[in-house]
């Protein structure tokens, strides 16, 4: 079972914090949820809701085929199937699905496309530290 709150002990942030209390430390936010905000998670996320704001995760994040994304994606290992318009930053590997539309700047140690996904916009491609000072700089 999995419990959401939303973080207080920042005053500029009412970020939703997703908990997890099962032993696998996976959560999901499934289609038919939309959300305007800040979204972070630890441990496994599997994302496919509507967001319009910014999303991150320490573990691995999935962003399902039935998922649309306005804003920032951040991650350590991220699977896109849906629909990103934003920047997305990983810190180690991004993989694009075959159902992936991505219209956005990407920045990433290491990048998997499959064939039929789709992508506008600037993509960098950087040693792994370089990623992980990027991603501090905007959490900053």
């Amino acid at each position: 079972m999995n419990f959401f709150k939303t973080s207080s002990s920042n005053p500029k942030s009412d970020a939703l914090k997703v908990h997890n209390s099962n032993s696998e430390n996976n959560s999901y936010l499934e289609s038919g949820t939309t959300i305007k905000g800040e979204v972070s998670s630890s441990g496994n996320l599997y994302f496919n809701s509507k967001l319009n704001g910014r999303l991150s995760n320490t573990g691995k994040l999935s962003i399902g085929a039935k998922a649309v994304i306005e804003g920032e994606v951040e991650g350590k290992v991220v699977h896109v199937e849906g629909e990103v318009k934003g920047m997305i930053t990983v810190s180690d590997v991004l993989v694009l699905k075959s159902t992936a539309k991505i219209e956005g700047d990407i920045v990433t140690d290491k990048l998997i496309v499959e064939d039929g996904a789709r992508m506008n916009g600037n993509c960098s491609m950087n040693h792994q530290s370089n990623v992980k000072s990027l991603l501090v700089e905007q959490s900053a």
